[in-house]
């Protein structure tokens, strides 16, 4: 009864998901209509009077020819893909345009499909997963099985997509792998883009043809991003421990083992030189299943050697072998910046140092009291209750309507990070690692990343970041919080300014202080204007941006019940949404105390932010003529009140 009950809610979750996709792709479709029309309306006055839409403008100018290039590119990549090269692909073309016309041709190239997207057929059935996989990351796949299965759905792991046909999710590891694919697959990329090996054309038509992909590494997102692989697609998912497969008791273990491709030059060269110190080194190359689950729980250490001089980190094995309660001995990554959660508990040598390989493995070749100790660091790091990898994936499913909100805040309650009593955040996507980038170069030490979710379209991903940040800051018993966006430019003169702004703030009642305004609105008034320290401090009665904000408890609370279901882009969107609370009691500085950086682009809307540049100086303009005519008025009440 209880397994027929579960079934029944992860049932109902996917339907509310898929009625809220349906939901947004009718908002999405009206939306598009009314940029249209906008657009034929731009010259008349009411629309240039209108800052809002004239921010959105460029991208309806702009990125509907990029946006029409790079699906006919996707139309022809899908086509060559699935139907043996672009010959066929030029074959399919013509045949949708003898069969449809030119309209229909138009249509299938403006949608990047090179066939109608059909409704699932009978025999689907939307709570059945499949995970295709070699037998190289079969660890992974049961990772993936197990938060599938936690979430209710059934899920069948194979070598082959045999039977992929009747599953309403099908996951592929390593497609480049398989002859051919679903449509409508998920690529789960596990490839180091430092090694053009496998990054082919062909490839990359497999990526770009999924309907997501995910991939473990941040440079791998990097260098995918730079090769054309849409923001909307891919999702970051780090690697963990199978908290399952720690041993409930401590066993005896001996000996060095390296497992893996041993027949490059590096690795031989280096386990060589370890053999000569360690006789009892064993090497495997062709070790799966249940035999190589034996010899993890039974070595002393693991070995892990690069197979490239500047590789990433092999997150795979290193997991595998701590998920076994195993200690592990490594080279460095080029990647290293990304696995601080490994310092301490992975013994680390530098790039192709022997010597220092040879000195950490010591403590395990004499088996004393260090090898002791450090089993039981790996035991306490494998059993933590933040797995990384639990929570990015559940965050995937989230942005794929696969799950509920709701059972993504109770399922990874730590998500993405536990909150102490640092309340200075910067809000961020992980697949943006060159935004991360900018923010991270201008040093502010204080802020802590805060990796946000995904959803389409991206304001909403979004909005639910922001209201999935301030229900963790808010349960947490925050007073208040300075949350910036990693598009935010920071002045030299930043926190000489701040120290002096929240002095200010701890002499007034307030809501919000607000360090920068992209669009002020023509009806704000101005309640108060008043010299502190050498700055100009303005008070107002609403706000409306995201880029750096101090927030106190209240308003908090009211970020965090933004509502999803309302997929009213020109009410809802969560700047739109702070906007429309009532008798907000803001104040922000003159000039402002930050600015937007005009070199990063926008995940949410797709244009780089120069194209904001003549609303947030208009915006400025407005507030300073209404300053300006508000110490007029005062001084002529002051005038009338002497006289």
């Amino acid at each position: 009864i209880q397994t027929a009950h579960r079934a029944e809610q992860a049932r109902m979750r996917w339907q509310a998901g898929k009625i809220d996709e349906l939901n947004g792709l009718f908002h999405d479709r009206n939306l598009r209509i009314d940029r249209l029309k906008l657009a034929l309306e731009h010259q008349r006055a009411e629309f240039l009077a209108s800052r809002s839409w004239r921010v959105t403008a460029p991208l309806r100018a702009v990125t509907s020819r990029i946006r029409a290039l790079r699906n006919a590119t996707r139309f022809f990549r899908k086509a060559s893909a699935s139907k043996g090269g672009m010959v066929s692909g030029g074959k399919a073309a013509a045949r949708i345009l003898v069969q449809e016309g030119p309209a229909g041709l138009r249509q299938r190239m403006a949608s990047g499909q090179s066939a109608p997207a059909p409704l699932a057929p009978a025999h689907v059935d939307p709570l059945a997963c499949f995970i295709a996989a070699t037998p190289h990351v079969t660890s992974l796949a049961r990772l993936m099985q197990k938060v599938l299965t936690e979430e209710g759905y059934r899920v069948t792991v194979r070598g082959d997509l045999a039977g992929a046909e009747n599953a309403g999710h099908v996951f592929v590891i390593c497609p480049q792998m398989f002859d051919s694919l679903p449509d409508d697959y998920i690529a789960v990329q596990m490839e180091q883009s430092v090694s053009s090996r496998w990054f082919t054309p062909d490839y990359f038509a497999r990526l770009t043809g999924a309907r997501a992909v995910i991939d473990y590494s941040l440079r791998n997102i990097a260098f995918l991003r730079q090769n054309e692989v849409p923001l909307a697609q891919l999702h970051y998912v780090p690697l963990d421990v199978d908290r399952r497969l720690l041993p409930a008791e401590e066993t005896p273990r001996r000996g060095i083992l390296f497992y893996g491709d041993d027949k490059c030059p590096r690795r031989q060269r280096i386990l060589a030189a370890v053999a000569k110190v360690y006789p009892e080194l064993e090497i495997v190359s062709n070790l799966f299943g249940e035999a190589l689950e034996e010899a993890l729980r039974g070595a002393a250490v693991i070995l892990n050697v690069h197979y490239y001089e500047g590789a990433l980190l092999e997150t795979t094995r290193i997991y595998q072998a701590l998920s076994y309660g195993t200690p592990v001995v490594s080279e460095e990554s080029a990647d290293q910046d990304e696995h601080r959660g490994l310092d301490g508990v992975v013994d680390f040598a530098p790039v192709g140092d022997v010597e220092r390989l040879i000195a950490l493995l010591r403590p395990y070749a004499e088996d004393g009291a260090v090898a002791a100790q450090k089993r039981q660091e790996v035991a306490r790091f494998a059993a933590r209750a933040d797995n990384r990898f639990e929570m990015f994936f559940r965050r995937f499913l989230l942005a794929q309507t696969m799950i509920g909100y709701d059972g993504f805040a109770a399922r990874a309650p730590g998500y993405p990070r536990e909150i102490g009593s640092d309340m200075n955040f910067c809000l961020s996507l992980p697949e943006t690692p060159e935004r991360r980038a900018l923010f991270e170069s201008q040093g502010r030490q204080e802020f802590t990343v805060w990796n946000g979710l995904k959803a389409s379209p991206g304001w909403v991903g979004a909005a639910t970041s922001y209201r999935h940040m301030f229900e963790r800051l808010t349960a947490s018993g925050a007073d208040r919080a300075i949350i910036c966006e990693d598009d935010v430019l920071f002045p030299e003169d930043y926190a000489t300014r701040l120290a002096s702004v929240e002095r200010y703030l701890e002499r007034h009642e307030w809501d919000v202080f607000s360090g920068f305004i992209a669009d002020a609105h023509s009806d704000l008034e101005i309640l108060r204007v008043e010299e502190f320290e050498g700055q100009t401090f303005v008070h107002i009665d609403r706000t409306v941006s995201m880029v750096f904000n101090i927030y106190n408890r209240d308003i908090m609370a009211f970020l965090a019940k933004w509502d999803p279901s309302n997929r009213d882009v020109h009410s809802n969107t969560i700047d739109r949404y702070l906007e429309s609370h009532g008798d907000t009691r803001v104040i922000l500085t003159l000039p402002f105390l930050v600015q937007h950086r005009p070199d990063a682009q926008s995940t949410i809307w797709g244009f780089d932010n120069t194209q904001y540049d003549e609303v947030v100086e208009q915006s400025e303009k407005l507030l300073a003529e209404k300053v300006a005519a508000f110490r007029r008025a005062q001084g002529a009440d002051s005038d009338r009140a002497a006289s």
